[in-house]
């Protein structure tokens, strides 16, 4: 359940967006290492805060990026062995994003074209099925929302009475796709917390995180 204080960041901070969204404040709620910089640290530095907070009744939340994911998957399977609980919310921009970046700076530097900064950085052709790398390990898994589209007649928390900004970017979301909020079937809902907390426990079908959609039961 993600409510109250029973929660914590264990990897993962949307460039900001946890810190401006997320209503942080007790210091283990967020545990994240941006620091480190090292590649595919997220999903085992998020292992080690959930076993951490495993016997304190907490559950660690992982907003785990793909390319980070791509360097570590088998942590995955240390995870369901040993029963550390943890609820991982994928998002999934197809890149090793820190080396776009890079690549890209180093076109410019040296006169190359930009266009060409993906090759080699880009994870698509063929896209990643991180659901079925999820189950191959024993863990459970769902989703994902690939287009707005995908949202029509889904089960969402709406309202967020205390964080407009996450029911704006749900209205802009929608509104990307021809949709209103009268196209989905709306569960009125305080704030992001418990539409996380009502997505794992099943009851909504997807949720605007303030950072885009997370899907873990589709219709």
């Amino acid at each position: 359940m993600v409510k109250e204080d029973d929660w914590v960041i264990g990897n993962g901070n949307l460039r900001g967006w946890v810190q401006r969204l997320w209503d942080i404040d007790s210091p283990h709620q967020f545990r994240n290492a941006p620091g480190g910089g090292g590649l595919g640290q997220g999903l085992g530095n998020a292992i080690g805060v959930a076993l951490a907070n495993r016997d304190k009744g907490r559950l660690t939340i992982n907003i785990q990026s793909d390319g980070d994911m791509l360097f570590t998957p088998a942590a995955l399977w240390t995870a369901v062995h040993h029963r550390i609980p943890m609820l991982i919310v994928m998002y999934n921009n197809r890149t090793y994003g820190n080396d776009l970046g890079h690549q890209g700076t180093m076109a410019a530097v040296r006169g190359r074209p930009d266009e060409r900064k993906t090759i080699g950085i880009d994870i698509n052709d063929p896209d990643v099925d991180f659901v079925g790398l999820a189950r191959s390990y024993g863990a459970w898994a769902e989703g994902p929302i690939e287009k707005a589209e995908d949202l029509k007649g889904l089960r969402m928390p709406t309202g967020f009475t205390s964080q407009t900004t996450v029911q704006n970017l749900l209205r802009a979301t929608l509104a990307s796709a021809g949709l209103t909020l009268d196209d989905i079937k709306p569960y009125p809902t305080p704030n992001v917390f418990k539409g996380t907390a009502l997505l794992g426990e099943g009851k909504v079908q997807a949720v605007s995180t303030g950072a885009g959609i997370a899907a873990i039961q589709k219709a």
